[in-house]
């Protein structure tokens, strides 16, 4: 990115989470000298928040906060319930002009990389429910049994019902919120701090909230159009500014956890929410192509695949998108100067 980040990590998260931090701590009693230990950040950066704050010093804030709690679960509730629209920027000013929530799920699942670059937002629907999914961009961000994860991943979960019944504020809306959780139910969890409004529950396939369909569409109000559009072209100019290499780096993580087919060009240009000139452009100026990009990773993962698992060819070349095993074994030796065959019987440790 062309800001630069202050505090360890090269990945980020905005400055005014820091802010946020900062303010709830205080209001716990817990001073800043505790709060910044072993974060490589000064008195100073509390004072006046970066624009970006590294990924490892937030990490390291986030775990002196929640080692000072009495108790961390009921604290990640009014955390979460404390965040205003203001504290996400210029994302949470441009959600302000949507027309219905799903416009505003569709702000921050295409905005939330100039927010932070460690968490993405997926939208899924369901029969009943829209879902907002999170997941992990990086490999920091999956320790699922991580106290500082939980901690800060409830509380933006939290933050997406309170901010969203915010918005219905002038609808009499019926019917709860769920709550899905991919880790085990920890002790003395206050579900009665909840109580007819959100139900959680753990041991699930994702994390994420459910909304139910119908309050997705009710109409908002719209105080401040110009406001809000203006927020909406910073938020663009903001994501416009991730570098190419970047960018690189973002298309060969989706390319490989791609679950199904691995995306086409447009498909990746859709995802990234630009035209496929666009992405084109910003490939090439980087002396390589999107072909010869998802080329390189499915190579990657052949290698792993054969040196880790014991999988025929025929299921290899089936995951990997290729018409048959034949057409596989050409491709690999190719760019190996060896059958896959071969390079298996040397690096299996099967």
């Amino acid at each position: 990115m062309s800001q630069s980040v202050v505090g360890e990590g090269q990945n980020f998260l905005a400055g005014d989470y820091l802010a946020a931090i900062r303010d709830f701590a205080l209001s716990k009693g817990v001073n800043a000298k505790t709060l910044l230990e072993g974060s490589q950040l000064s008195i100073d950066v509390l004072l006046n928040p970066p624009q970006r704050v590294g990924e490892i010093s937030m990490h390291r804030v986030g775990s002196n906060l929640v080692n000072e709690l009495d108790d961390p679960l009921t604290a990640s509730i009014e955390y979460g319930r404390g965040i205003t629209l203001n504290v996400h920027g210029a994302l949470g000013v441009a959600v302000q002009g949507a027309q219905n929530l799903v416009d505003a799920a569709q702000l921050l699942q295409q905005y939330i990389s100039t927010r932070s670059n460690i968490k993405e937002i997926t939208k899924v629907v369901y029969d009943d429910y829209i879902s907002l999914r999170m997941s992990a961009r990086t490999l920091s961000a999956k320790k699922v049994a991580d106290p500082v994860r939980f901690f800060f991943d409830f509380a933006t979960l939290i933050n997406f019902d309170t901010l969203g019944r915010r918005l219905l504020a002038g609808y009499d809306i019926d019917g709860m919120s769920v709550i899905n959780i991919d880790m085990p139910e920890p002790e003395n969890f206050p579900y009665e701090l909840l109580k007819d409004t959100i139900e959680v529950r753990f041991n699930q396939p994702f994390f994420e909230i459910c909304v139910p369909k119908e309050w997705m569409f009710k109409k908002l109000s719209i105080d401040n159009t110009e406001l809000a559009m203006a927020a909406a072209d910073k938020c663009e100019s903001e994501l416009a500014e991730l570098d190419s290499k970047d960018l690189i780096k973002e298309i060969r993580r989706r390319i490989r956890e791609a679950q199904e087919a691995k995306p086409t060009l447009d498909d990746m240009a859709s995802q990234l929410y630009m035209s496929t000139s666009t992405l084109q452009r910003r490939i090439k100026e980087q002396h390589t192509t999107y072909q010869k990009i998802k080329a390189e990773e499915r190579m990657v993962e052949a290698k792993d695949l054969l040196a880790n698992s014991d999988i025929s060819m025929e299921a290899i070349s089936e995951r990997l998108g290729f018409n048959n095993a034949s057409n596989f074994t050409k491709s690999f030796k190719a760019w190996m100067g060896v059958t896959p065959k071969a390079f298996r019987k040397e690096h299996s440790g099967i």
